[in-house]
């Protein structure tokens, strides 16, 4: 089931970032850049699995420190800093702040929880649904549009998350190395 699982998975990932038809291979520097964080993270959840005994606070703490420092040292080679109006900073900072200490710490810190728990797979499969919940979230907020191919992918997404949860015949979950997924 769990092979099933990555098959659907990858097909609708295949099928979402393909959305124009054409074979999805990352085109530019951002695509290039999610796609080696993607591997990083991938040998990362599996060495967190492995072996890790730091608490999920502090691993989400250590990942927005590594983001905030690659992310300095990144920007002056990609874009120019935006300019922002000076009667906006405060309002911008005090969103960000919000944001950044309350949404991301915590989500980090549940997805730092999870990967020492679950195994590698199970959390590369669901964290396949990011992808969609970005495009819709993009479609919402930023007046992105969703074109047929890309729901159809998405929800082959989503239903490959739910085959991975989805209980076996002895009502226990996957199975992956002789223990309780």
């Amino acid at each position: 089931m769990r092979l099933f699982a990555i098959a659907v998975g990858l097909a609708g990932l295949f099928i979402m970032l393909g959305g124009d038809g054409g074979f999805p291979i990352p085109s530019n520097l951002g695509e290039w850049m999610a796609f080696v964080g993607g591997l990083i993270w991938a040998f990362a959840a599996a060495g967190m699995r492995l072996k890790s005994d730091v608490k999920p606070l502090s691993s989400a703490f250590l990942f927005s420190l590594g983001a905030t420092v690659m992310s300095l040292l990144s920007a002056p080679f990609l874009e120019p800093f935006p300019t922002i109006a000076e009667g906006d900073l405060s309002a911008i900072a005090i969103h960000v702040l919000f944001t950044g200490g309350f949404w991301w710490v915590l989500s980090s810190a549940a997805l730092m929880w999870a990967a020492v728990r679950l195994d590698p797979a199970r959390v590369g499969i669901l964290l396949m649904t990011e992808v969609f919940f970005g495009a819709v979230t993009a479609a919402m907020f930023a007046g992105e549009s969703l074109s047929i191919s890309e729901l159809f992918g998405g929800a082959l997404v989503i239903l490959s998350g739910l085959l991975e949860v989805w209980p076996t015949k002895s009502g226990t979950g996957h199975r992956a190395n002789g223990a309780k997924a």
